[in-house]
């Protein structure tokens, strides 16, 4: 059973509730927020190349990942 970012809610309860395309998008985001690396620069290496590669397949995918940053550095 696969749980969204902080949350309690399951995939296929977004794909009941909002359909294949936002499922699809939320797990996009989910991917690119999961990556851990041992340096900040091989961290920020590895997400700009993520963030090309969820660009390909879904360009909202990004928008929303640096909408999330966004707000994080605005309430830190």
């Amino acid at each position: 059973m696969t749980r969204f970012e902080d949350t309690s809610v399951t995939a296929a309860e977004i794909r009941q509730e909002f359909g294949e395309q936002v499922a699809h998008i939320v797990e996009g985001v989910t991917k690119i927020s999961k990556i851990e690396f041992s340096t900040k620069e091989e961290a920020q290496a590895e997400n700009l190349r993520k963030m090309m590669l969820a660009m390909v397949d879904d360009i909202r995918v990004v928008l929303i990942k640096l909408a999330d940053r966004l707000h994080q550095h605005a309430h830190a």
